[in-house]
């Protein structure tokens, strides 16, 4: 088992289901940013599905573990190219900022 993988089983040994779920749905930013921070990765943003991984080497991981890089792009190239797309997702989906309208 490659060292990334054995973080992620590690990181999730007692609590499985429960942290998948967190940091499928909501959270998935920031177990990106932990797993980049850890092994020197690159955040990677998939607009189709609204979801964050991260790139280490040639695979991509998130919470389940490796995952297909099908639609996933690197996320520094999209906040360049959809400034409004990564304003809205900044805001609700990393910083979980309530919206209120003014």
């Amino acid at each position: 088992m490659n060292k990334v993988k054995e973080f992620i089983s590690d990181f999730k040994a007692n609590h499985k289901d429960s942290l998948e779920d967190v940091f499928s749905y909501g959270y998935c930013y920031w177990f990106a940013f932990i797993l980049e921070s850890r092994f020197e990765g690159k955040i990677y943003y998939n607009p189709v599905v609204n979801h964050f991984a991260t790139r280490i080497g040639n695979h991509l991981y998130d919470i389940t573990g490796e995952i297909s890089r099908q639609g996933f792009e690197d996320w520094e190239q999209f906040q360049k190219r959809d400034y409004l797309h990564t304003q809205r997702i900044i805001r609700d989906c990393i910083l979980k900022e309530i919206y209120t309208k003014e």
